[in-house]
């Protein structure tokens, strides 16, 4: 499963405090993030289930080829998604 959080309207500010308070305390050691738009995973076929849990922003990334004999189409959504996403570094005045 990937959980993503919808940020429109965010400020870097209130998404870094998110992260940090959400994120980060998941996955220790991150070095950033990855950003893309929704359109992006409609165009793969995805979807998303906004559960807000543990944040109102937060969705769940549904829709995903699971099958036994859907692995490389799986494979090249996610290489799709990556080729399309902007990483962004953690910024320097937090703290790992």
């Amino acid at each position: 499963m990937l959980s993503i959080y919808r940020t429109e309207s965010c400020s870097e500010s209130e998404l870094w405090t998110i992260y940090q308070r959400h994120v980060e305390s998941s996955q220790s050691n991150s070095i950033g993030t990855a950003r893309t738009l929704a359109e992006d995973f409609y165009a793969e076929g995805l979807s998303f289930d906004p559960d807000g849990v543990p944040h109102p922003r937060h969705a769940n990334v549904i829709r995903w080829p699971l099958g036994a004999d859907q692995k490389e189409q799986l494979k090249d959504i996610k290489q799709a998604l990556a080729d399309r996403a902007t990483f962004v570094g953690r910024p320097a005045n937090l703290s790992p």
